[in-house]
This record gives C-alpha cells, sequence and structure tokens, in this order.
C-alpha cells in the first residue's frame, strides 16, 4: 500500500547531473503547490507521486532523449510537453503512477499509448516508446 502524503511535504529530489536539474528543480516547484493553486481551484501534487517520478523516471532519464516542459494539470497530475513535430505530451497520473502519452500524426490522427509506471518493465517500455517516438517527432 503506497503511503499518502500532505500536500507541501518536504521532498529530496536528486539533482546531481546537470542534464536532468532542471526537470528535478521544476519538480520541487510543482511540490510547492497547494489545493486551490489555480484561480481557486486545482488540486496539489501528491508528494509521494512526485517522488516517485523523480526517483524512477527523472533520476534514470536517458541523456538521448529531450527534456520536457513539466506544468501541473488542474487534476493534481503532472504533464510534460516537448516543443516538437507533433506536439507530444504525457500526463502522470501521479496516484495511479501511470502515464499516458498523446501526439499528433503528420496526416491528422493521433498516437496514444499507456503505460504502468509500477513496474521496472512498465518504465522500461515508457523510455524506448519515448525515445522512438520523439526522435520521429524531431526530424
Amino acid at each position: 500500500m503506497q503511503q499518502e502524503s500532505q500536500p507541501g511535504q518536504e521532498l529530496s529530489i536528486p539533482v546531481d547531473e546537470p542534464t536532468r536539474s532542471r526537470l528535478s528543480t521544476r519538480l520541487l516547484e510543482l511540490g510547492m503547490l497547494k489545493d486551490g493553486w489555480l484561480n481557486g481551484e486545482g488540486l496539489a501534487l501528491p508528494a509521494s507521486g512526485l517522488q516517485f517520478i523523480s526517483e524512477q523516471i527523472v533520476a534514470p532519464y536517458p541523456k538521448t532523449i529531450a527534456l520536457p516542459a513539466a506544468f501541473p494539470t488542474a487534476e493534481g497530475n503532472m504533464l510534460w510537453e516537448w516543443d516538437l513535430t507533433g506536439s507530444p505530451s504525457i500526463e502522470f497520473d501521479l496516484t495511479e503512477l501511470s502515464a499516458l502519452y498523446h501526439a499528433l500524426t503528420p496526416t491528422g490522427g493521433d498516437v496514444q499509448h499507456e503505460f504502468d509506471l509500477r513496474s521496472s518493465e512498465g518504465r522500461s517500455l515508457l523510455f524506448a516508446f519515448l525515445l522512438r517516438e520523439l526522435d520521429r517527432s524531431a526530424s
């Protein structure tokens, strides 16, 4: 069972590598948001979910994958976006520990793929998928 955390709880996020420090710093900023951050709406992002993303996604994040911009969602989750063709993004569900990738295709369709981040296999699949899809978006 996952331990519940309180909004604003102190996070311990690694910032040891320069290529990841910007993203790690952003996670710390997002962890300081409190309920109502969006004009009285918007849920605080759960510290336990941010800690998980920090340890299991940011720390091992491959140097060969472009770093995203990270944003909070009103539902208390986190959205990563890349400034690439097709507007690729991932929404992380910080309670369920899952990720939903979305991007537009050149033909007007879209690509969607969901990942269960609770297993190392799921996280490896996410990184392999991002490497392939973001490389395609950069072309």
